[in-house]
């Protein structure tokens, strides 16, 4: 992950940077399938298990430096497409209660709600936002 941000700010601004972001998203998406096992991996997981996955890297952000924050980020987005997929899937197999999750600014926290796929995904987006919003004011305080 040293070169995520090379790769990021390769081609300048011929390509979009978010298109090479969601490319690289899906190289470590395929990396994390073939490393673990893909769907049926994936989908042995819970929700909390997922945001647990994402809490330690963003643990690592923390002490991280500038490269490695990339390569860290990188694989949050990548973590939560996977349980995006996976929950998608699960969904798809089973009309079974989903799952609500929020932060509080120290962690994740999640509660079973009856909810859609949609819900669900933007919900998934707020916590990673928040983790990311949390590194920030981190970081900052340290400056």
């Amino acid at each position: 992950m040293k070169d995520t941000l090379a790769r990021l700010t390769k081609f300048g601004d011929c390509v979009p940077f978010m298109e090479r972001a969601l490319q690289l998203i899906r190289e470590e998406r395929r990396r994390q399938d073939n490393r673990y096992g893909g769907p049926a991996h994936d989908d042995q997981h819970t929700l909390e298990e997922w945001a647990g996955f994402m809490a330690v890297r963003v643990a690592t952000i923390r002490r991280a430096g500038v490269e490695e924050v990339a390569g860290e980020l990188l694989q949050v987005a990548a973590l939560a497409v996977a349980a995006l997929e996976s929950i998608a899937r699960k969904q798809q197999a089973s009309k079974a209660p989903s799952l609500k999750v929020w932060t509080d600014g120290c962690g994740v926290t999640v509660e079973r709600r009856a909810s859609g796929p949609a819900e669900e995904s933007a919900m998934i987006v707020r916590a990673i936002q928040a983790l990311v919003d949390e590194l920030a004011r981190l970081r900052s305080r340290g400056s």
